[in-house]
């Protein structure tokens, strides 16, 4: 009777188990490099690497998560703003003091101040690097209007 077991084991596949879970162990890798982001200069301009290239960090945009919501209602009202229209805003001398005033609240709004005082062209010139930004449609899209502090 004893011999019947051992048999039928033998005509069984041997059942193999999962392998086990590995772990690894990162901290001899080098730090991850933080990404690069291209500013007004190129990789081989003498000014790469100077503060004047690096962009402003972005104020942080999703506060707690974001309202989806008005996410959507900026992206609807982002899709009616053509790159033609930012084009010819970047183009323009000196516009209209209307054009300056919205485009300086929305230079505070990313943190990034004008300085009110001094010439209109130093001014326009600093309205027009707000237009230049490579994230201003991403920033305008995850606005939270909510998130901005009093002061402001």
């Amino acid at each position: 009777a004893t011999s019947a077991p051992s048999a039928q084991q033998a005509l069984l596949p041997e059942i193999q188990l999962p392998p086990k879970p590995k772990n690894f162990n990162f901290s001899a890798l080098p730090p991850v490099a933080e990404p690069r982001s291209f500013g007004k200069y190129g990789p081989n301009h003498f000014l790469c690497d100077s503060a004047l290239n690096r962009p402003a960090s972005l104020p942080n945009l999703f506060g707690g998560g974001g309202d989806v919501r008005q996410w959507m209602a900026n992206d609807k009202a982002l899709r009616s703003l053509p790159d033609a229209d930012l084009y010819a805003l970047r183009s323009m001398r000196q516009p209209d003091w209307r054009i300056e005033e919205v485009l300086q609240a929305v230079a505070v709004l990313r943190g990034q101040p004008i300085r009110a005082s001094g010439a209109a062209v130093v001014r326009w010139g600093q309205c027009k690097e707000v237009l230049r930004s490579p994230t201003l449609r991403t920033e305008l899209l995850l606005f939270d209007a909510a998130q901005v502090p009093v002061e402001a």
